[in-house]
């Protein structure tokens, strides 16, 4: 909402509550098989976990991880 009333764009999405590996690595911008290496062989991760560990990252000043 501070962003809205700054003046800027905002966008309003709908997600799901889960979300499968690639969706979860671009989120990260790291590559699908680098994602796989750390969370094991899943097909979906909750979206609320992916958030908090970018969250969690972004707090430590943490890199994405390698460029894909």
């Amino acid at each position: 909402m501070q962003q809205l009333a700054a003046g800027k764009a905002v966008q309003v999405l709908t997600l799901d509550r889960e979300i499968t590996t690639q969706q979860a690595a671009d989120l990260l911008n790291v590559s699908r098989p680098y994602l796989v290496k750390k969370v094991g062989q899943r097909r979906r991760l909750y979206l609320e976990d992916v958030l908090a560990y970018q969250a969690g990252r972004a707090a430590a000043g943490g890199l994405a991880g390698p460029c894909r």
